[in-house]
Protein backbone atom coordinates (compact mmCIF):
# COMPACT_ATOMS: atom_id res chain seq x y z
CA UNK A 1 0.00 0.00 0.00
CA UNK A 2 1.50 3.32 -1.06
CA UNK A 3 -0.90 5.34 1.16
CA UNK A 4 -2.29 7.44 -1.68
CA UNK A 5 -6.02 8.07 -1.48
CA UNK A 6 -7.93 9.50 -4.43
CA UNK A 7 -11.06 11.40 -3.44
CA UNK A 8 -13.76 13.47 -5.05
CA UNK A 9 -14.07 17.20 -4.28
CA UNK A 10 -17.03 16.42 -2.00
CA UNK A 11 -14.75 14.42 0.28
CA UNK A 12 -12.46 17.42 0.65
CA UNK A 13 -15.33 19.58 1.88
CA UNK A 14 -16.38 16.84 4.33
CA UNK A 15 -12.80 16.62 5.55
CA UNK A 16 -12.81 20.38 6.19
CA UNK A 17 -15.86 19.95 8.44
CA UNK A 18 -14.33 16.91 10.20
CA UNK A 19 -10.69 17.94 10.48
CA UNK A 20 -10.14 16.50 13.97
CA UNK A 21 -9.64 12.90 12.84
CA UNK A 22 -6.06 11.69 13.23
CA UNK A 23 -5.98 9.14 10.42
CA UNK A 24 -7.87 9.53 7.17
CA UNK A 25 -8.60 5.88 6.49
CA UNK A 26 -9.19 4.60 9.99
CA UNK A 27 -10.98 7.52 11.62
CA UNK A 28 -12.40 9.84 8.96
CA UNK A 29 -14.02 7.27 6.67
CA UNK A 30 -15.32 5.18 9.57
CA UNK A 31 -16.71 8.29 11.27
CA UNK A 32 -18.54 9.40 8.14
CA UNK A 33 -20.05 5.98 7.61
CA UNK A 34 -21.23 5.79 11.22
CA UNK A 35 -22.81 9.28 11.03
CA UNK A 36 -25.07 8.30 8.12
Amino acid sequence: DCYIDICSPEVLSLFTDNFDYQQLRRDFVKGLLMDD
